[in-house]
């Protein structure tokens, strides 16, 4: 079964003297444990050490995108009108919907007056 980095990577440190074919002394490896273990130790530096004990990556690494949208919005007072009308017909609403459609519909207000 593949691990994940952080998965072999504990599983390694966690065998005695893990660090002797990496040529570091204990001082460094119990540092290197002791960040890993705190969740400071990148996951960059964990496959590094890996590599250098002889591990191979079996599979690519996967990436998420954080980034919501690239789109360039031209025209924001449509798209909220469009919002505000989904919502207004959206029934039951919650808190947190409800405060949404509220702000959206002073932000509605407040740009047709200008």
């Amino acid at each position: 079964m593949p691990l994940t980095t952080s998965e072999l990577f504990a599983k390694v440190i966690a065998q005695r003297n893990w660090y002797k074919s990496l040529g570091i002394d204990k001082s460094l490896a119990s540092k290197t444990k002791e960040y890993f273990a705190k969740g400071t130790l990148s996951e960059a530096k964990q496959t590094e050490i890996l590599l250098k004990l002889g591990y191979t990556i079996r599979t690519p690494q996967l990436w998420n995108s954080t980034v919501v949208s690239t789109i360039k919005v031209e025209y924001p007072t449509e798209i909220i009108t469009q919002l505000v009308n989904a919502i207004r017909y959206t029934a039951p609403r919650s808190n947190a919907l409800n405060e949404a459609y509220h702000k959206a519909k002073e932000f509605l207000d407040h740009n047709s007056k200008l």
